[in-house]
């Protein structure tokens, strides 16, 4: 099956680090830590593509083993509540 079918303990995405050796193009302190309803530790950060590179903003969702990615999210997304934030991980 090749290097398609990894295993999704390796982050799809360079998340947001508060160190000065990220690579990571999200926005300093636009990063949330939540647990969902169903118990479920998230991480949320904004990545934002390359220049040079197709694609538009979006917000990653990342827990131990699920990775989401949702474009077209509200400007706040920081602000909003926990429940609000499950909601937002869930939309398509």
């Amino acid at each position: 099956m090749g290097d398609f079918f990894r295993p999704f303990r390796t982050p799809l995405v360079t998340p947001h680090r508060d160190d000065a050796s990220s690579t990571a193009r999200a926005e300093p302190g636009r990063v949330r830590r939540f647990v969902d309803d169903a118990g479920v530790a998230w991480r949320v950060f904004e990545h934002v593509p390359e220049v040079g590179r197709r694609g538009q903003p979006s917000l990653i969702f990342e827990s131990s083993n699920v990775l989401r990615r949702v474009r077209g999210y509200p400007e706040n997304w920081h602000e909003l509540a926990d429940d609000q934030l499950t909601r937002l991980s869930r939309a398509r």
